[in-house]
């Protein structure tokens, strides 16, 4: 195989504590056919200093421009690519030694692989942490594929993921909105038909508190993870994922703590969010048979019941009968006068 060609793209906003082993960590690679495209989103600290000195030796594309968010970033990036195959990496995170050449030589033994997935350390704060290593395992149909998403064998991340670019025609970061990993894969999944899943490589996630994911609750946020989330969903629907994949991965989204704060959206907020779920249809003879048929617990199969009439709060609710609703909602509120 003779194009394998990698972009590895870089997005930085005031990263001056992280930026430098972050690129030392992508240069260091033993992968030769490379190019480092890093993205400067207006960073204010000393980061472009730093990204300047890495361009002025030539190991990196340097773009730089007024803050845009992280979107807008990589839709830059990857106009300007010339990788047969592409990768995302956050200013902040590392990939550890050896990643890209083991992961890239499943593509050279196998031209129907669309897509890698490597390891990934969520939170990662020391090089002496454990990681929970996958098996091994190439899937080919695409319902396969969601199920692995589904289940939570696969992340939502884009940075542990190398892709072939071909198969990325139509593809867009999604901006001005959070979460948007999530709607890349939902874009992702639409156009490969294999994934390898692969044991080999790590990327270390870094638990940074300064991180937008990290920052505090609100509607936006909230709106945003509805919107990507259930637009998944909905486009598994329609490729005919079995409804007990789709059902399992609401029932433990449900989950989400964030959520309690349902009740002080206004009446407009509350119907924009219960419109992203009417994306998809949880059927209720499903649901009875799943409660019938395999481990899905009571409280489950109630939440479930209540998405299906379309009672979201009561889901919510039921979800989290074990959470300390008013100890979350008070701090929820301090935080919101604190602004």
């Amino acid at each position: 195989m003779k194009n394998c060609k990698l972009t590895v793209i870089v997005t930085a906003y005031n990263l001056e504590k992280y930026i430098a082993e972050c690129i030392d960590s992508i240069i260091c690679q033993d992968y030769i056919d490379k190019e480092i495209i890093v993205v400067d989103d207006g960073s204010v600290d000393k980061t472009h200093d730093i990204l300047s000195v890495y361009e002025k030796d030539g190991f990196i594309k340097l773009i730089s421009h007024p803050n845009k968010g992280v979107g807008y970033c990589r839709n830059e990036a990857f106009e300007c690519a010339t990788g047969d195959f592409v990768t995302f990496v956050d200013g902040d995170d590392k990939i550890a030694p050896g990643t890209y050449s083991q992961n890239m030589q499943y593509f050279i033994d196998n031209e129907n692989i669309d897509c890698v997935v490597f390891p990934i350390v969520f939170r990662w704060t020391s090089d002496n942490e454990d990681c929970v290593i996958p098996q091994a395992r190439l899937v080919e149909d695409k319902k396969d594929i969601y199920k692995e998403y589904l289940t939570y064998k696969v992340s939502f991340s884009v940075c542990d993921k190398i892709i072939r670019k071909s198969r990325l025609k139509e593809f867009h970061f999604r901006e001005n909105i959070r979460y948007e990993d999530v709607d890349a894969n939902r874009q992702i999944l639409k156009s490969i038909s294999a994934i390898m899943v692969s044991d080999k490589g790590l990327y270390l996630y870094r638990d940074n508190c300064d991180s937008f994911v990290r920052s505090k609750v609100s509607y936006k946020k909230i709106a945003d993870y509805f919107d990507v989330i259930f637009s998944f969903l909905e486009q598994a629907q329609k490729d005919m994922v079995d409804h007990i994949y789709i059902s399992y991965f609401v029932s433990r989204w449900l989950r989400l703590n964030s959520l309690l704060i349902y009740p002080l959206f206004d009446d407009t907020q509350r119907r924009i969010i219960i419109n992203h779920t009417k994306k998809i249809k949880l059927s209720k003879p499903k649901l009875i048979a799943h409660l019938l048929n395999t481990s899905l617990s009571l409280r489950k199969f109630r939440a479930l019941w209540s998405v299906a009439a379309g009672d979201l709060y009561g889901a919510i609710l039921i979800s989290n009968t074990d959470y300390d609703k008013k100890t979350f909602v008070n701090k929820y509120l301090q935080s919101i006068e604190q602004i």
